[in-house]
C-alpha cells in the first residue's frame, strides 16, 4: 500500500509539473510546425461524430470538425461556422449566417444545405445521435440562401444557441457527400469535417494520426503540422514515455 501511495504522489507531481509548464507556455509566442503526440488510455471504437462513445473520440473529433457555434474559455457563445445568429422576438426561430468559402476536407462546400442535412441526420432516430434529445424541439430547418438558414422550434427556447454551442462540442458539421459516398464502416472510421486537422490513419491499439488542414478558414491556424493520438493503456508506460520525451502530453 505504501508503494501505491508513493506512486500516486509521483503521478500527482508529474501532472502538476505538466500543468505548470503548459500555463507558463501560454504567454509565449506560438511557433508554427511540429507534431504533438497525445496519450490516450484506450483506443477508439469508431469516429462517427454523432454516435461514437467515449471522450477519447470526442477529443479527436473536436480537431476534425467545427461546430455551428462554440464556447470560449469564459463559456460565452461565440461564432464558429456561423459568423452570426439572431433569435426572433418570440424565441421560436433562429437564423444563422454562415462563413462563406468554407470547404470540407473532401473539397465539397460547407453551406446552408450541408448544415440542414446535418440537422436532419442528427434528428433521424436511425443515426442514434447522443445529443438528439437536446434537439427534439426542432420542427423545421429552412435554407434561406446559400449561406443562411433558419431553424424553427415547437416552443420558445432561449437556451438554443447554448445547446448548439455547448454539450460535448456543440453541433459538429460533417460532409453530407462523404456520408453518402462511403460505405458505413468506412465513414465511421474516416470522418470528414471542416476542422483544423484532417484524418490520416488509424492503426488499432497503436495510434491515430491527424494532419494540418491547409485550407482551414480561420486565418493562420492551426499552428501544428500533425497531431498523433498514441494509445498507451498502462499508466506506468504513459509516465515513462512522457519522461523520455516520446509523448508530449
Amino acid at each position: 500500500m505504501k508503494g501505491r501511495h508513493y506512486m500516486a504522489l509521483w503521478l500527482f507531481i508529474v501532472v502538476g509539473l505538466c500543468l505548470w509548464s503548459a500555463e507558463s507556455a501560454l504567454g509565449a509566442t506560438p511557433k508554427r510546425g511540429g507534431t504533438l503526440t497525445v496519450v490516450q488510455g484506450v483506443d477508439i471504437s469508431h469516429l462517427d461524430v454523432q454516435s461514437a462513445p467515449g471522450y477519447e473520440s470526442v477529443w479527436i473529433n473536436m480537431n476534425i470538425h467545427n461546430s455551428l457555434l462554440n464556447l470560449d474559455k469564459d463559456l460565452n457563445i461565440v461564432p464558429d461556422l456561423a459568423k452570426q445568429w439572431e433569435a426572433s422576438p418570440d424565441g421560436l426561430t433562429y437564423t444563422f449566417s454562415l462563413h462563406e468559402g468554407v470547404k470540407f476536407h473532401d473539397g465539397t462546400d460547407m453551406d446552408a444545405e450541408a448544415v440542414k442535412w446535418n440537422f436532419e441526420h442528427l434528428l433521424n432516430p436511425k443515426t442514434r445521435a447522443a445529443t438528439r434529445v437536446f434537439y427534439t424541439d426542432v420542427t423545421q430547418v429552412e435554407v434561406i440562401d446559400r449561406h443562411t438558414l433558419r431553424v424553427i422550434l415547437k416552443e420558445p427556447n432561449y437556451m438554443f444557441p447554448l445547446i448548439v454551442a455547448g454539450y460535448r462540442f456543440g453541433f459538429p458539421v460533417s460532409s453530407p457527400t462523404a456520408f453518402k459516398s462511403m460505405p458505413e464502416q468506412e465513414y465511421r472510421m474516416k470522418p470528414v469535417g471542416t476542422g483544423p486537422f484532417k484524418f490520416v490513419e488509424h492503426i488499432p491499439n497503436d495510434r491515430l494520426v491527424l494532419e494540418r488542414n491547409e485550407h482551414y478558414f480561420k486565418p493562420g491556424l492551426p499552428y501544428l503540422d500533425k497531431v498523433v493520438f498514441k494509445v498507451l493503456t498502462d499508466p506506468m508506460t504513459q509516465v515513462s514515455s512522457l519522461r523520455a520525451g516520446e509523448v508530449d502530453m
